[in-house]
């Protein structure tokens, strides 16, 4: 198999309409996603926008869909964003929530109300869910798209000024690097909630961790984890 190829958006698309049980995504926003110049393809080659493939995915395939992003008041947001604009990052930080201009977070939820006011697509009345995570502890330091057929993993980098620009790992189900890489984005949600929970209470957040003297339940990482993988770089603009 060829292992440094880039990866072109058609072939991008087609990660998400061979999902058959769930999406998952993450980046610090939902910008690179919805971006309005960015093209999706259906398997029939019909260009398709962003939410469309999601709405496919929930009301006719039973598709699960989690979108977890970091949310506009965590404290940690200004270390992942560009340093190359901090003095816009510090304008929109200073102004209050309701005077920031509307965000793709906004739209995500508003796609999430559709959908769950909508039926089924299918004969069989089964329908998938969209949930909108935005993490209100905690750093996103990559973005993902993970799916039960495979995972596409594109870390930010200080040398790049888009995300797209840096390199790209893919790789299909039922190796170690899926797996691992899929448990801990449903672990960052885990993780995230506990901490929203904590703070509602005024306490500490609580740890997920094992606690001392307890073995953690995950084994670690075998050493072939790029077994069935592709490294290369993206051809997708985004940086978010």
């Amino acid at each position: 198999m060829e292992k440094f190829r880039d990866i072109d958006i058609p072939t991008y698309s087609s990660y998400f309409t061979e999902a058959k049980e769930f999406i998952g995504l993450q980046g610090i926003t939902l910008r690179h996603f919805a971006r309005q110049d960015f093209d999706w393809f259906t398997p029939a080659g019909k260009v398709v926008s962003f939410f469309d493939i999601i709405r496919s995915k929930v009301l006719f395939d039973a598709v699960n869909v989690d979108i977890v992003m970091m949310h506009p008041e965590n404290p940690a947001l200004p270390h992942p964003h560009q340093v190359r604009r901090p003095s816009a990052l510090r304008r929109r930080r200073s102004r209050p929530c309701a005077t920031r201009s509307p965000n793709r977070s906004t739209s995500g939820r508003r796609l999430k109300t559709e959908l769950d006011g909508r039926a089924s697509e299918r004969e069989d009345k089964r329908k998938g869910e969209l949930r909108v995570i935005q993490l209100a502890h905690g750093v996103v330091n990559y973005r993902l798209t993970v799916t039960d057929q495979r995972a596409v993993v594109s870390p930010y980098m200080n040398i790049f000024p888009f995300n797209g620009l840096g390199p790209t790992i893919v790789c299909v189900s039922e190796t170690g690097f899926h797996d691992r890489i899929k448990r801990e984005f449903f672990d960052r949600i885990v993780s995230n909630n506990l901490a929203v929970a904590g703070r509602s209470r005024g306490g500490r957040i609580p740890d997920s961790r094992p606690r001392s003297g307890r073995a953690c339940a995950r084994p670690t990482l075998p050493a072939a984890t790029c077994a069935g993988c592709i490294c290369g770089t993206t051809l997708l603009p985004a940086d978010g």
